[in-house]
């Protein structure tokens, strides 16, 4: 670290007796207070500064309060050059990947930001210690980054950290200014704030102007009260009791209010309460840019126009962007979720040229056409290496193209983000003259180049006028005064007394590197931890379980402070209210309006499980829409052993050996795949237990050969007409058995004890009674066949087919008749079949009056 100054330290404990400090120091070493410079830790500072100085001094002449940087700037500072680190995540990453490449390792984008995050912390020890100490820091460095061997754990870190070593050490600094003499620095008295600890600057500029430096510490003020600590169960409970204690300071007209961010998901949870409610806040801290819409489009639309784009990016760039018509693209997203295609490009070469019917085409698929080429118009800009400034240029002329990009110009987020990747016009000029952007990028470096600064920056929304809460960090507590402060976050995850030292180096490589280690940071937190405790109407908050009802302890700092006794419960601060519970009655529809041309046996199953359901799905031809599912399930494995056993039988020559029958089973098994267009990979598991199932299969098929039994159809479409209504099905095989009679199979993959369960009561099994009734034949038997994954192939017959066909058939009529005479049809909620139903939430079942 750098050598402390013999000075000693003024203490004060207000801003009023820290300007007197000042003035006293001014009048004492006669320099005038325009010749004199207050360091600030930071910017939310020099607010309070000016205020302390005007109530003291007046309208008169008052010193420069300004955070090192500032100052900096305004005394014209060289500014970094293309190479050297900006702290800009779009020059970063590409000096980082130009180093990486200096030093003989592959840009790959997560070493590149592992180097971006070191230069970082590099280089505030390389800015301290000034163009007159940097060697000498830049020779201890080097050491200290040169003991792990090649054959170290860390050996990797340590590279990484050379490399971002010499990159900072080559790079400029705007705060060099700050080391030059009179006049250049423009001050003759130079006063250092300290409140947690002094940063390395300060420190730096303590050592380098010693004979005209003066150290100011604030001190904490003395905790006045007991403090009011509030446990929460959980994070939902933390954050509503958080909102509420703001609420309650806001109405008693105790503003601004101070809400502490040491958690980032619960003070996204309370702002948007404490907005809901009108209040006014100004977020100091902001969040994750990639976190907002416009970068979400952003990724979209570049996700969207990837050669390998899914179905599902494409959809959503669609549905996200104003050019394109809603009516097509809905229609557009229906038949993509029938056909079920995960990749777009597939559904262009299987679904898109295909015509809609004989002669003209429709109005839907010329509609469909017309957005398929303008869609695909616009990807096409993007499928081809360039360099960085012509890639943005396409970035920007494919969200004009898409109409993302007025509306990202009128937003604050979107403002950002434009100009985070340089894209206004003229911004990418010097970008696009750095070495590594004038190399050729492919798309997918670009996209990642994209996402990585959305990443590392951060939106800060607009202030209003006059904010009645600010949220900050615990850093920018100390130093400002509020009316009232709210701190949740009070565990041991979101607080802890020791922080952990950024950086992957040691505390000996910390020492060498000129970095604060953890003994420092401990104090500098434990001092910050006084200042909050000396806060004017203070409440911590913490809460005891995760998610997943993992215990939570609170903060080391907390519990300390219990074991001193300053700590009282916090009182409950949110109003309870009593509403009468008004529940629902279940729905009792009437479907006589609703005719019934045709049945199957799906839908007259949903009938006599639950009348409501029938009415929603079948009647009113509600469904779920189909998810484009990326991964391959069950039924798709399914649909591909149906459809290679069709082809297989009707493929299968009369008297053809074992040999043969595995042969040909294995082709229609590859064909079947290659027909229904399976990807290999995703396809692997499912395909793997196929040599299991398929000399189960074999032999059964040989005992019933044996038997006489003959294949005769395989996936048969059937209608049977009746009086008012079909029925109507497709049964997956129909054989013939010795004695002429037929045998109706329907294939199934579930487990066996599920199969037998549909037939333990046969007037309860509606699909084999109906495909019975389907063919017409008095006497026909049916059954249903186990194909287990694990080698087993078992037979289930329903043996009272016949009687369970009849009570079918008066069943089928007779529910019939009674919805065309305007029965009712109430939702019945009871069973299995409650658990899955894609009618749930139009019954409201949940929601029933238990009466």
């Amino acid at each position: 670290m750098i050598e402390q100054t013999a000075e000693p330290i003024i203490e004060v404990n207000a801003w009023p007796a820290l300007v007197e400090a000042v003035s006293a120091q001014l009048v004492q070493r006669q320099v005038h207070p325009a010749d004199a410079l207050v360091l600030l830790p930071n910017p939310a500072m020099r607010q309070p500064a000016l205020e302390a100085w005007k109530a003291h001094a007046g309208n008169g002449f008052a010193p420069r309060f300004e955070t090192a940087l500032q100052c900096a700037n305004r005394l014209g500072g060289a500014l970094p050059g293309p190479g050297d680190i900006r702290f800009d995540a779009a020059f970063d990453r590409l000096s980082a990947s130009q180093h990486l490449r200096s030093a003989g390792m592959a840009p790959l984008p997560g070493l590149v930001s592992r180097v971006v995050q070191s230069a970082a912390i590099l280089a505030q020890a390389a800015a301290a210690a000034g163009p007159q100490g940097r060697a000498d820091w830049l020779s201890r460095a080097r050491r200290a980054l040169a003991w792990d061997q090649a054959d170290s754990p860390a050996a990797l870190d340590s590279a990484l950290g050379r490399v971002a070593l010499e990159w900072c050490a080559a790079s400029r600094y705007t705060t060099d200014i700050l080391f030059e003499p009179l006049p250049v620095r423009a001050w003759q008295c130079l006063f250092m704030l300290e409140i947690a600890a002094p940063d390395l600057m300060a420190q730096s500029l303590a050592v380098r102007w010693s004979d005209c430096s003066v150290r100011i510490r604030l001190r904490p003020a003395a905790i006045g009260a007991q403090v009011p600590v509030g446990c929460a169960l959980d994070v939902g409970e933390e954050s509503a009791i958080a909102a509420a204690l703001i609420l309650r300071h806001v109405e008693q007209g105790q503003t601004p209010v101070a809400l502490v961010a040491n958690d980032r998901f619960l003070t996204r949870r309370v702002w948007a309460m404490l907005s809901s409610r009108g209040i006014a806040l100004h977020d100091e801290t902001g969040w994750t840019l990639s976190t907002t819409r416009t970068a979400a489009q952003i990724m979209g639309a570049l996700r969207a126009c990837a050669w390998d784009a899914n179905s599902n990016q494409v959809l959503e760039w669609l549905k996200e962007s104003p050019v394109f018509a809603s009516e097509p693209v809905i229609k557009l997203e229906r038949l993509m979720r029938e056909a079920g295609e995960t990749q777009w490009s597939r559904y262009l070469s299987r679904h898109a040229g295909a015509p809609s019917g004989v002669g003209l085409p429709s109005k839907s698929s010329v509609e469909q056409a017309v957005l398929i080429a303008q869609l695909d118009a616009l990807r096409a800009t993007m499928l081809h290496e360039r360099p960085l400034a012509q890639w943005l240029e396409a970035l920007r002329a494919l969200l004009q193209g898409c109409g993302l990009w007025q509306g990202m110009e009128q937003d604050d987020a979107g403002e950002q983000a434009l100009q985070a990747l340089h894209m206004k016009p003229g911004g990418a000029a010097e970008l696009g003259q750095h070495p590594a952007a004038q190399l050729s990028w492919s798309p997918q470096a670009f996209m990642a180049w994209v996402d990585a600064v959305l990443e590392a920056h951060r939106f800060l929304p607009s202030p209003p006028l006059t904010a009645q809460v600010h949220v900050l960090p615990l850093g920018q507590l100390p130093g400002r005064t509020f009316a009232a402060v709210v701190m949740p976050g009070c565990d041991e995850r979101q607080l802890p007394a020791s922080p952990e030292p950024p950086g992957p180096w040691t505390g000996a490589q910390r020492a060498l590197l000129g970095l604060p280690g953890r003994a420092e940071l401990e104090a500098a937190q434990r001092r910050v931890w006084e200042h909050v405790l000396g806060s004017t109407r203070l409440s911590l908050l913490w809460h005891a379980k995760e998610q997943g009802d993992e215990p939570v302890l609170p903060s080391p700092l907390l519990r300390q402070l219990r074991l001193q006794g300053c700590t009282e419960v916090l009182p409950e601060p949110r109003e309870w209210r009593e509403f009468e519970a008004t529940a629902t009655t279940r729905p009792r529809p009437r479907g006589q309006h609703l005719p019934i041309a045709a049945i199957s046996a799906s839908a007259y199953e949903d009938l006599r499980r639950c009348p409501y359901r029938f009415f929603a799905l079948r009647q009113l031809g509600l469904r779920e829409q189909e998810e484009i599912e990326e991964e391959i399930g069950k039924r798709e494995f399914g649909i591909w052993l149906h459809e290679l056993l069709r082809r297989f039988h009707e493929a299968l020559p009369p008297g053809s050996t074992p040999a043969q029958q595995e042969q040909l089973l294995d082709r229609c098994a590859q064909d079947a795949a290659r027909a229904l267009q399976l990807d290999a990979a995703q396809f692997l598991p499912f395909q793997a237990v196929w040599p299991n199932m398929k000399p189960a299969y074999l032999r059964w098929l040989a005992e019933r050969v044996a038997m006489g039994q003959s294949f005769e159809a395989a996936e048969r479409w059937i209608e049977r007409d009746l009086v008012d209504f079909k029925l109507v099905g497709r049964i997956d095989r129909i054989d013939r058995m010795p004695d002429g009679r037929l045998m109706l199979i329907d294939y199934k993959t579930e487990a066996a004890q599920k199969t037998a369960k549909r037939i333990a009561n046969p007037f309860e099994d509606t699909q084999l009674a109906f495909y019975a009734e389907l063919v017409e034949e008095e006497h026909a038997r049916a059954c249903y066949l186990n194909i287990g994954e694990r080698g087993e192939v078992q037979v289930r017959v329903q043996k009272e087919l016949q009687a369970a066909r009849e009570a079918l058939l008066d069943g089928v009529w007779s529910d019939l008749q009674r919805i065309k005479s305007g029965a009712e049809m109430p939702a019945l909620g009871e069973g299995e079949s409650c658990e899955h139903c894609a009618a749930r939430g139009l019954c409201r079942k949940d929601f029933w009056r238990l009466a």
